[in-house]
């Protein structure tokens, strides 16, 4: 399980903020939710479950709504920088 400081939590703020600047406007819950998509990939869900959770998870306050490709992309910044 990924940690939340040093280096790999700056590469998932990297990624996420190259998907939208709210995504990371709270850091700590940045970080606790991505947590919860690699959770979801370690259990093996299926990449549509995946997808729709992260969407779930990430929409509302300064991000209030994503698109599917959207909640996509945020799986793969979460995948390449952040679950290891």
């Amino acid at each position: 399980m990924p940690l939340s400081g040093g280096e790999q939590r700056a590469a998932l703020m990297k990624a996420l903020r190259a998907v939208d600047e709210g995504l990371v406007v709270d850091e700590d819950r940045a970080v606790d939710l991505s947590r919860d998509v690699c959770l979801d990939m370690r259990d093996g869900k299926d990449a549509a479950t995946v997808r729709r959770h992260a969407k779930t998870r990430f929409e509302g306050a300064t991000v209030p709504s994503l698109t599917d490709d959207r909640a996509a992309d945020i799986v793969a910044a979460v995948r390449s920088s952040f679950c290891g």
